[in-house]
């Protein structure tokens, strides 16, 4: 039984890497906050995905990103840190030989580590606050160009579904824009 498993288990890895398409990517991105205060910082994120396809031109590419984003504003520095987890479900249209068009959608789960603003020396952490989440969720799409199946450029924006603060009867939700490349293995 445990050879069978085993067995099993093999098959499908191999089956599944050999109709996958791992990729390493960076960009840009532009956290915005909505609500309570609104505020746009700008950064980038950097990460891999592993677009996984299901049945003809249709994928599904989950992804794990490391998220920077900074601002200053009226001697106010921000600064923001997370990781994403987007699983997107996407359609290759093929161009000829060697061009993609992969429109994509769904998705994102963030968890931020560190949200701070500071001023001079005074800092604090907004997680350290009570009721200042953590966890969002986003859904969200964009479209990809890929050249040669070597690399891929994109961009997307995210809408957050999940408040993330509220305070006095107003909520803080957080979108987010992003556009980068990846380099297809």
């Amino acid at each position: 039984m445990k050879k069978l498993f085993v067995t099993l288990f093999a098959t499908v890895a191999v089956a599944v890497a050999a109709i996958a398409q791992p990729s390493v990517g960076a960009g840009f991105l532009m956290p915005m906050n909505q609500g309570l205060s609104d505020n746009q910082l700008s950064g980038f994120y950097a990460g891999l995905n592993y677009n996984v396809r299901l049945a003809g031109p249709v994928g599904i590419a989950p992804g794990v990103y490391f998220n920077y984003a900074t601002k200053s504003e009226n001697s106010v520095d921000f600064k923001s840190m997370g990781v994403a987890v987007p699983v997107m479900l996407n359609v290759g249209l093929k161009l000829g030989d060697s061009f993609v068009i992969r429109p994509y959608a769904g998705p994102t789960v963030s968890y931020g580590f560190k949200e701070e603003a500071s001023i001079g020396s005074i800092s604090g952490n907004m997680y350290d606050v009570d009721d200042y989440q953590h966890l969002n969720v986003m859904v969200g799409g964009g479209l990809a160009f890929e050249f040669d199946n070597m690399v891929r450029f994109e961009v997307g924006y995210d809408y957050g579904l999940y408040k993330i603060y509220e305070a006095l009867g107003s909520k803080l939700t957080r979108n987010q824009l992003h556009a980068g490349v990846a380099f297809i293995f």
